[in-house]
């Protein structure tokens, strides 16, 4: 089943964009937090094109924790 965004004026109700998931979208994976994260083990770590990829600051991958349920404008269903 596919969620949509739907846009109403005096003229009518318009369908417009699919809504993509965390859990179904290209840029989130599932990851094993380290415990000292105190993230959920059922967040994702999004990569996503507005997130950053590296934590300069402790040099290592970035992490940017989603809910699975959640989403942005940016999404894209995976293949």
């Amino acid at each position: 089943m596919s969620e949509h965004i739907f846009w109403q004026d005096d003229s009518g109700l318009y369908k417009r964009e699919e809504i993509v998931r965390c859990r179904d979208c290209s840029f989130a994976y599932r990851v094993l937090w380290p415990e000292s994260c105190d993230i959920p083990e059922e967040f994702l770590n999004c990569h996503g094109p507005l997130v950053a990829h590296w934590d300069y600051e402790h040099d290592e991958p970035a992490k940017n924790p989603v809910e699975p349920d959640g989403f942005c404008k940016w999404g894209r269903k995976r293949k």
